[in-house]
């Protein structure tokens, strides 16, 4: 198994700046490679700027470090919240944060001008800490389908429903059993919620759409109190996975010995990315653990593209590594260094922090 200590790289969020006046007066898609002080520190020394077409790789003996290029980026509208959650949807069209405020910032991206469109959703609460786009009823090419309706959850235990043609909330969901701190659709008509601390998952399901009255059915999967979940993911192929503070179980059994699993995340081939209370993320691929880092800052979320491909986000840097084939190796590369949340639907992620950034 392929391990890898990841080292602590403190980067200046203004940085980026000159990265991105260096790409306009090159090829915008070209990285950048900025060398690293003794402290490991980025410097800004123009003399120390190389590139090197066979590797994209932390290098831990030339103190080289590599910025991936975004494809774009532009302002937040309102820079002083603090964003707790998000979610993308429409081939990465529409954008979804929700805010410590309770407001939820709600964006669309036209992809051919890159011109953003701003909106604000009330939700009448002190802090959202969950957001999820509705897919729509004919939504079997995500390519040309737009989302028409927007989940959103709060510390008062009511699941809201925004037209996000109007902006407005046109129904409440009230008979929840805790906080909700993940939604997971399995079917445009069909998702399940997980309940924070309490670990409740329940089941809901709406036949003919969202109406302003309560077209739910609610039920409580069975689940002995002693098992505290911490997060729910789904896969078409493992069904159901529980990430409990034993360790990960679904059908079979696989062990977990670096502290409690904090977060599952679910890539094709039936891999899975789990990240730990104490920093360590283990890929795993039909239960054999393939590749683990380790990390000196605290993680704080982690998204599993494919089998060999994740972005891991610590206090305010997002990493992309990619495995090798022979898995000998990683490729890291620095994608963001004031990230408060990121999120990813399709090919694009999206790094939200003093500006938004669209990376490919």
């Amino acid at each position: 198994m392929l391990s890898i200590d990841v080292p602590a790289i403190s980067v200046q969020s203004d940085i980026y700046e000159v990265i991105d006046d260096l790409r306009n007066k090159r090829r915008r898609s070209e990285e950048v490679f900025i060398h690293l002080d003794n402290e490991r520190r980025v410097t800004l020394d123009h003399s120390d700027f190389s590139k090197d077409d066979n590797s994209n790789t932390i290098d831990l003996c030339n103190n080289c470090v590599i910025f991936a290029p975004a494809l774009y980026k532009f302002e937040k509208p309102k820079p002083g919240y603090k964003v707790t959650c998000g979610d993308c949807y429409g081939n990465d069209r529409q954008l979804a944060f929700g805010t410590s405020d309770g407001n939820i910032l709600y964006l669309t991206i036209d992809a051919a001008t890159e011109k953003v469109k701003c909106q604000n959703l009330e939700t009448h609460i002190l802090h959202t800490n969950q957001v999820k786009f509705v897919p729509p009823n004919n939504s079997s090419d995500i390519n040309v389908q737009t989302a028409r309706y927007l989940i959103s959850s709060g510390m008062d235990y009511e699941m809201r429903f925004h037209d996000l043609n109007s902006g407005k909330i046109v129904c409440a969901a009230k008979n929840i059993k805790g906080m909700v701190s993940d939604i997971v659709f399995t079917s445009p008509s069909e998702f399940y919620t997980l309940c924070e601390r309490n670990g409740v998952v329940q089941s809901w399901s709406f036949d003919d759409g969202i109406c302003e009255e309560y077209p739910f059915e609610m039920s409580v999967l069975g689940l002995h109190e002693d098992d505290k979940i911490q997060t729910i993911a789904f896969s078409e192929v493992h069904g159901l996975i529980y990430g409990t503070l034993k360790g990960l179980f679904v059908n079979n059994k696989l062990v977990f010995e670096h502290g409690n699993i904090t977060q599952i995340s679910l890539g094709p081939n039936g891999s899975i990315g789990l990240r730990s209370d104490n920093s360590v993320i283990l890929i795993s691929s039909c239960f054999e653990p393939k590749a683990q880092f380790t990390f000196q800052q605290s993680v704080s979320q982690i998204i599993l593209k494919t089998d060999r491909k994740l972005y891991v986000r610590t206090e305010s840097t997002v990493y992309d590594i990619t495995i090798d084939n022979g898995e000998q190796s990683a490729a890291i590369a620095v994608l963001s260094a004031d990230c408060e949340f990121m999120t990813s639907e399709g090919k694009a992620l999206f790094t939200l922090g003093k500006t938004i950034r669209v990376f490919n």
